[in-house]
């Protein structure tokens, strides 16, 4: 019970970083949230492909 309960709170905060990190969504830039960071990178940089490639 107590590993279900942990699963779903952590699929919850999951979706949340998600959520969160939309609304601070502009045109021409990218948002991600790792770590409970706001990350945010210009569309199509280096630093965002290194980003998704490495995290």
């Amino acid at each position: 019970m107590k590993k279900m309960t942990l699963s779903a709170l952590m699929l919850a905060s999951l979706f949340a970083g998600i959520a969160i990190a939309g609304e601070f969504d502009e045109p021409g830039f990218v948002t991600e949230v790792e770590d409970g960071r706001l990350w945010v990178f210009r569309q199509g940089s280096q630093e965002l492909k290194d980003f998704e490639a490495t995290g």
